[in-house]
């Protein structure tokens, strides 16, 4: 089960090295049970300079990335390390990640956080373009990822390392959803039509996780009970609409938080990474 099956996990958040809630427990858990079933998996995160991630023996990449940013090209750095049996590649910029928290204070996200996520999530494409073999599965989370299929499908649509890439989106946390001015647009190299057409926009706002869930070729919660929440005008946050427009390229899987589940959570996993394959086919 899961053999040949080649998956990037990309996360903003993986302990020890940062953690806020319960992604970071997820990144930790389900990468290792996926490999144990036979996935050929990696992990992508940003090098945050955090005390714990001093401690992370790694190996700088002697090559960077070119990330276009508004014109410009940024460069970023690539280190690569290990949690237990994964190995994780690790985005390295100090203007972005060089900060006491992640996102910012309790109650207050950084000013910046949408340049920042939209420079990760950049830079991850960069990244997985160089990946030989290609990924099958760009399993992204949370709005700090979410416009990696966004890029996929636009500036990236015709490049030959995503040809049979399928990527899903699971939501974590719909009431955190990385809503910024629309001037942030800027930043992502996309034109106006991209907003005005409804897909990145809610309220008059880039709302990251809107677009991600546009964009991305199967959406899931983690949870049944959030499944079932996100479907609701109260608990869908604003996006109940769109997540029932996905019908079933939206699902709801186990989120693995009794210790003893994991491995069935895995299972579960491997199974919506191959329907994501089949939709990204047409099948």
């Amino acid at each position: 089960m899961g053999q040949n099956l080649r998956v990037v996990f990309v996360t903003p958040e993986i302990p020890p090295f940062s953690r806020s809630g319960e992604l970071a427990e997820f990144s930790a858990s389900l990468p290792p049970r996926l490999l144990g079933l036979g996935v050929d998996i990696s992990l992508v995160v940003p090098r945050y300079r955090t005390p714990e991630g001093g401690l992370l023996e790694t190996v700088r990449d002697p090559s960077s990335l070119s990330v276009p940013m508004n014109g410009d090209a940024v460069k970023a750095g690539v280190f690569t390390a290990g949690v237990g049996d994964v190995p994780v590649h690790m985005i390295d910029h100090p203007k972005y990640f060089l900060r006491d928290k992640i996102y910012g204070p309790a109650g207050a996200g950084y000013l910046d956080n949408d340049e920042r996520f939209i420079f990760f999530s950049r830079a991850v494409t960069e990244l997985l373009g160089r990946f030989d073999p290609p990924a099958d599965i760009i399993h992204c989370h949370d709005w700090p990822t979410s416009l990696i299929p966004v890029f996929l499908k636009t500036h990236y649509r015709k490049a030959p390392a995503f040809e049979g890439a399928a990527t899903v989106l699971t939501i974590h946390n719909v009431a955190e959803q990385g809503e910024f001015p629309p001037e942030s647009l800027v930043w992502t190299g996309l034109n106006w039509d991209f907003f005005n057409h409804g897909r990145l926009n809610l309220n008059g706002k880039f709302n990251f996780l809107k677009a991600g869930i546009a964009y991305s070729d199967l959406v899931n919660a983690s949870g049944a009970a959030l499944g079932r929440t996100l479907l609701t005008h109260k608990g869908g946050h604003g996006l109940d609409g769109v997540l029932r427009e996905r019908g079933g390229s939206f699902a709801a899987l186990p989120s693995g938080s009794d210790p003893g589940s994991w491995e069935e959570t895995a299972r579960s996993y491997i199974g919506l990474y191959e329907k994501a394959l089949k939709i990204k086919r047409g099948d």
